[in-house]
């Protein structure tokens, strides 16, 4: 018998880490984070609520006009926040500048097939956001 899958709670993205080139009042949701290569970074799609169901996200960046995948180092908890951490230059490798995140996060079949760039597959949110890594 076939059952439809839990609905998905909306997610947010959330960057953090090193030092924020901002400073003074609270900076925007807009406000790109910028870090140096050296700088511990953690990427994290967080749900509104709890998940119900296995859960799964891929990360990508987009650097130079090509996507990439950050590895994933850990995979969701049981309330359904993905989080992936490390020193920026370890996650991003060579990548600096400011560059495009995009986090795809769905049942685990679908997140499996999912593009960087393109649409989110039925049954997915797409995340966004941006990064800025210097030396």
């Amino acid at each position: 018998r076939w059952r439809a899958a839990p609905a998905l709670p909306p997610f947010t993205l959330e960057v953090t880490g090193g030092q924020s080139a901002t400073r003074g009042d609270e900076p925007s949701a807009a406000a790109v984070l910028d870090v140096r290569a050296e700088a511990y970074v953690t990427v994290v799609a967080r749900p509104a609520e709890k998940v119900t169901g296995p859960i799964a996200a891929r990360a990508f960046y987009n650097h130079a006009g090509k996507w990439n995948e950050l590895p994933m180092h850990r995979p969701a908890s049981a309330s359904g926040v993905v989080p992936w951490q490390g020193r920026a230059r370890d996650l991003f490798g060579s990548a600096r500048g400011s560059f495009p995140i995009e986090i795809v996060v769905g049942a685990p079949d679908v997140v499996a097939a999912a593009a960087p760039g393109a649409s989110a597959p039925r049954g997915s949110s797409r995340l966004t956001g941006q990064l800025s890594i210097r030396e």
